[in-house]
């Protein structure tokens, strides 16, 4: 598995805290982590679920962990690693490569975590039991453009934040194996299963980059106001001019 947080737990706390307080009306950043075996204390989830993305909001509320059947959506248990193949007799994948919705030849190259663990275990960023594989925030543009300033995807020598498609879970498992930030702009399953607005994105973020964002997130969000306000008075300085 991926190489643990940089960050310890007083650490992770203190990020996820001062998350809450830039955007406090916004949905909490909640972290995930593949286990062979469930922490102390943390139960598995029961009940019918509809999809994996479903969960990211549901850890909004508390600890949990998700085993092998890890919802309904067959596409969110291929990229969170508990299968491999699409079920032939599956009425929404039907709909899916019936419509064009989804070429099964794409399948093959969609970003998968590797099959083996037990169970996903999800909660809030402060609360996670075990070093997160990766943060989560259903965010804004806005969050998402300063999430990736601070992480350094924004560079202009870089090569920038990718954006994915759908589906949605496929950022989560694409950021893990690769090291690197990802965003969504959200398919269809996840603005009806998680509850995406028209205006929100996913943004994950790996594990092991929370320091990076804990170190650099501060000297953003000042560059950010500096500018910006230096922008605001070009702007007055403008419409006194006309």
């Amino acid at each position: 598995m991926p190489a643990a947080s940089p960050l310890p737990p007083a650490a992770r706390a203190e990020l996820a805290g001062r998350l809450r307080r830039l955007w406090p009306e916004r949905p909490a950043p909640v972290a995930m982590a593949r286990v062979d075996q469930l922490p102390p204390g943390v139960a598995l989830r029961s009940g019918p679920a509809t999809s994996a993305c479903l969960f990211w909001r549901e850890a909004e509320r508390g600890v949990f962990a998700v085993g092998a059947e890890h919802g309904s959506c067959p596409i969110g248990r291929i990229t969170q690693g508990f299968t491999t193949e699409l079920p032939t007799a599956d009425e929404l994948i039907g709909t899916m490569v019936e419509t064009g919705y989804v070429d099964p030849v794409e399948v093959a190259a969609m970003p998968a975590l590797p099959m083996g663990h037990t169970a996903i275990v999800y909660g809030p960023l402060a609360d996670l039991p075990v070093d997160p594989e990766a943060v989560l925030l259903v965010g804004l543009p806005e969050q998402v453009m300063l999430l990736g300033e601070a992480l350094g995807a924004a560079r202009l020598d870089g090569t920038g934040l990718t954006v994915m498609g759908r589906p949605t879970c496929a950022a989560v498992a694409a950021s893990i194996l690769r090291d690197q930030p990802r965003g969504s702009l959200a398919c269809v399953g996840a603005r009806i299963f998680a509850g995406f607005e028209p205006g929100e994105l996913l943004m994950v973020i790996p594990g092991t980059m929370l320091g990076r964002l804990a170190a650099a997130l501060e000297r953003t969000l000042i560059a950010n106001e500096r500018v910006g306000a230096l922008d605001l008075e070009l702007k007055r300085c403008l419409a006194e001019s006309a």
